[in-house]
């Protein structure tokens, strides 16, 4: 499993988000409630990181995808907020910290893959991240 490598580009994410935010798509989902928030970025040019935040349940799930062609890594993260805030505008001003776990793909049902969680700090991320 790539957890090291991982942890290596979720730091590189930090240290680059301005740049990678000026350049990826970001959509909110059109469920009326303008809770959950979808994130396609490249980081580095080296991988894809298509992720889901979903500010009712605190959670942020997704795929971060090796551009060399290596398999995706999978992950869930539980997600906690600085304030709590109404409109995802005030999303701009918060800053999300994530406690994460990560797996590598499952090859048939049931999935015997295990969660492995990330060990460290949790990682906290500034919440126009996710903001277009």
């Amino acid at each position: 499993m790539r957890i090291r490598p991982f942890l290596v580009a979720f730091a590189c994410l930090l240290m680059f988000a301005d740049v990678a935010r000026a350049k990826s798509p970001v959509q909110v989902v059109p469920d009326g409630f303008e809770s959950t928030i979808l994130v396609n970025k490249t980081i580095e040019n080296q991988e894809q990181w298509v992720i889901t935040l979903d500010t009712d349940n605190a959670t942020l799930t997704g795929n971060v995808f090796d551009l060399t062609g290596k398999p995706p890594t999978f992950f869930f993260c539980d997600a906690t907020f600085d304030n709590n805030f109404v409109e995802l505008a005030d999303l701009a001003s918060e800053n999300v910290t994530f406690t994460c776990q990560v797996a590598s793909s499952c090859a048939a049902l049931p999935c015997t893959v295990e969660w492995q969680p990330i060990g460290g700090s949790p990682i906290t991320l500034p919440g126009s991240f996710f903001l277009p």
